[in-house]
């Protein structure tokens, strides 16, 4: 991808109220505070698995959308009972990776000095508010995926299909160059371009799983073929298996597999999700999740 730089202008025309709708709407709120919403999630990226299961007694597990090797990563994160889940999330996401996924090189664009300030959902439609630091000028690439972070963390409930931003309570109009425009709320399609070619949806970096373990996701990769492998810390080969997205070569289609290991012990492992180069066969793309599989 081509870096050009971008610049985040701001309009200075200031929004004086967030929407509010009586039925079914989610409030506005300010000072960080958590929305009103409760959006569900959409399952098609649900992490849970054998070994990993969903959270009981009204947590829930929500998406975090980092950065990683410079293109958005899927991460997870478990929530306490809340109405407010879609605020909570985007705290999540603004406290960044954990000290395991920052180990295996995953980051975030988006500034530590960055609050949320409001949030409200209307019609499809998240206005998100969120203060000064997320606006600092940065390189086009680090400016789009920024964007991304926020617009892929949101969207993923199904009461979100775009995103409007605002700075300060002030609308964002544009970011130059070749990141997304923003004058106008936007949704995932308009930042697919910043997806790997290889997403892992399950099992989540640091996961501990027992045989079968799920592995799912979504990969653009040539003729569909999803490569899996798993090796234990000393690199022993312990899985090597493939399978098919519902798209590939040019399209985005998803996969899951079952995978199936033997242990005696708790192991610490790494799972390798990758393309088979169709050049000389090496593996490319590769995403590496460590986790620990359980007898």
């Amino acid at each position: 991808m081509k870096r050009r730089p971008v610049r985040v202008l701001v309009c200075l025309r200031v929004l004086s109220i967030c929407v509010v709708l009586a039925a079914g709407a989610t409030a506005c709120t300010r000072g960080g505070g958590p929305s009103g919403s409760t959006p569900t999630g959409r399952p098609s990226l649900r992490p849970s698995s054998p070994g990993n299961p969903t959270p009981s007694g009204g947590a829930r597990t929500a998406e975090v959308w980092l950065i990683r090797e410079g293109a958005l990563f899927l991460a997870h994160r478990t929530i306490g009972p809340t109405p407010a889940i879609g605020a909570a999330a985007i705290h999540a996401l603004l406290r960044g990776p954990t000290p395991l996924e920052r180990s295996v090189g995953v980051g975030t664009a988006v500034p530590p000095a960055t609050r949320l300030l409001g949030l409200s959902i209307a019609g499809g439609v998240a206005t998100i508010d969120l203060s000064a630091a997320f606006g600092a000028e940065a390189g086009g690439l680090e400016a789009a995926l920024r964007a991304g972070q926020v617009v892929q963390t949101l969207t993923q409930f199904r009461t979100v299909r775009t995103v409007a931003f605002l700075i300060e309570g002030r609308p964002v109009t544009a970011l130059a160059g070749e990141g997304p425009i923003l004058d106008h709320p936007i949704g995932r399609a308009a930042l697919a371009h910043l997806l790997p070619p290889i997403v892992v949806a399950a099992p989540a970096v640091g996961a501990r799983v027992t045989s079968p373990m799920r592995v799912a996701g979504t990969a653009n990769v040539f003729e569909a073929v999803v490569s899996i492998r798993v090796r234990d810390a000393a690199g022993h080969l312990l899985v090597d298996t493939r399978t098919r997205a519902t798209c590939g070569t040019g399209c985005r289609g998803t996969y899951t597999a079952l995978v199936s290991f033997r242990v005696t012990v708790p192991t610490p492992a790494e799972l390798q999700v990758f393309e088979v180069s169709a050049k000389d066969g090496s593996p490319i793309h590769v995403v590496r999740i460590p986790l620990t599989l359980l007898p």
